[in-house]
């Protein structure tokens, strides 16, 4: 527990306040601490008060004032630590007199303002080279995608090729074939007038021929029609053709909608998984993927209602090298029988302190929810104590899911993590602020699946 029997140090890491880059800064909370220790506690533009966990909104530590107070107490302090030892210099010393320490203040200031500027540019410079490394390979892909296209064309133009020969192949045969009708039925018609045995004998053999000639054009046209490559071809250019330009015109209809792009507090990196994920995959929802053996997806996603109303969906990254990142993608689909879909969150845990999170998935509140987990390695599972992750409370022998609002920022780690918030986690916050945890409902659930 912090105490105030030490005023003139640091709570957080326990040196003594200076003027320079330890100067003490009160919080809106009321707590006070060293300028250096509330520059690295800002994350995503917030701070969380290292003392009672109250959020603020910064970017650096210049946002909050200097405590003058605290800094006139320890000049006091020095003052009469120096006057108990005894002093060098046999004229008294004036503490409080500093002719430069409002320069001073200012270029302390404007040092520590540059300093975090300078850890943001590092920041965002490191995201930009990522995006810029992303952007170069959606290049080569779209002169790969070019290339095949021209083959797609190249085969529709083959295709049409073979077409236009099977057309001119039929057209002769037709243009054959009724001229061959034609005779047979003027030797119907020969036939019906014949009077003498020579114009009979003669008119047989003509019609012995024509019968012949007719049977070799059904012969012929039973085996040359339909031409089975050419039919193949032209099916199978066709659906090909007809799949890229409704997957074209899907594409285009997602990017003419509003896409949401993540939280503000959400860095370049993350916004582009944001978006991708809106442009390029297409929702399921639970009724949709029912009786889906196993989707092809790392993405889930949970719609959270209470009150009467749904307030907003929430989207998960799953790692689906992990037993329990594909049980939880199971239990979103129901495909194999249990689901999320009509179970409550039922616990909120750690609450005011760090790593502050919910559970949901219970089994005792929805029998549904219950399902036999699947097999596993421990070592699979990775640790980490970030805001959004979510993970077993109970390792492999659990359906229940955690889902943590605020981040461990020293000492304890979450364990089994298998998923991560990729957008919502706002949603998630609102959740857990509501009165009543048990009113809050998972009222559809389900996957993104990949176009």
């Amino acid at each position: 527990m912090m105490t105030d029997s030490k005023p003139e140090e640091c709570h957080v890491c326990f040196d003594n306040y200076d003027e320079a880059q330890q100067r003490p800064r009160t919080l809106p909370c009321g707590h006070t601490f060293c300028s250096e220790c509330i520059g690295k506690r800002i994350r995503n533009f917030k701070l969380a008060c290292p003392s009672c966990r109250a959020e603020h909104r910064a970017t650096a530590a210049t946002w909050f004032p200097i405590n003058y107070s605290t800094e006139e107490l320890i000049r006091k302090i020095k003052c009469i630590q120096s006057t108990s030892v005894g002093a060098v210099s046999t004229e008294p010393q004036d503490c409080s007199r500093n002719i430069s320490k409002t320069l001073k203040s200012m270029v302390q200031e404007q040092k520590s303002t540059l300093s975090t500027l300078i850890t943001d540019c590092d920041e965002v410079l490191s995201q930009l080279d990522k995006y810029q490394q992303l952007l170069s390979m959606w290049k080569a892909q779209h002169y790969h995608l070019h290339h095949r296209l021209s083959d797609l064309v190249e085969q529709n133009n083959a295709a049409i090729k073979l077409l236009e020969q099977e057309d001119d192949s039929v057209m002769n045969m037709t243009t054959k074939g009724k001229t061959g009708k034609k005779q047979l039925q003027a030797m119907l018609e020969c036939l019906d007038k014949l009077k003498t045995a020579e114009e009979i004998s003669r008119t047989t053999g003509e019609a012995d021929q024509c019968h012949e000639e007719a049977e070799d054009w059904l012969l012929t046209c039973h085996q040359l029609f339909p031409d089975v490559n050419t039919v193949n071809n032209s099916l199978k250019v066709q659906e090909g053709i007809k799949t890229a330009l409704n997957t074209m015109n899907a594409e285009k209809a997602a990017t003419d909608a509003s896409i949401h792009q993540g939280d503000l507090a959400s860095n370049i990196m993350e916004k582009v998984d944001i978006i991708t994920g809106n442009i390029l995959v297409s929702n399921f929802n639970h009724s949709d993927v029912v009786g889906i053996l196993e989707p092809s997806s790392t993405m889930a996603f949970l719609d959270l209602a209470w009150g009467g109303s749904t307030k907003g969906r929430v989207y998960i990254r799953l790692r689906a090298d992990t037993g329990l990142g594909r049980q939880f993608m199971s239990l979103c689909t129901g495909n194999r029988g249990s689901s999320y879909l009509n179970t409550k969150l039922f616990r909120v845990g750690n609450k005011g302190w760090q790593g502050k999170c919910v559970k949901g998935g219970d089994s005792k509140h929805n029998t549904q929810a219950a399902a036999p987990p699947l097999t596993d390695q421990l070592e699979q599972y990775q640790r980490s104590r970030s805001a959004g992750t979510v993970c077993s409370p109970w390792g492999l022998t659990t359906s229940q899911f955690i889902i943590s609002t605020r981040s461990h920022t020293h000492g304890c780690q979450w364990d089994y993590v298998f998923g991560k918030v990729v957008s919502g986690l706002d949603i998630v916050r609102e959740a857990v602020n509501h009165m009543n945890i048990l009113e809050v409902t998972v009222v559809d659930c389900g996957v993104v699946l990949a176009l």
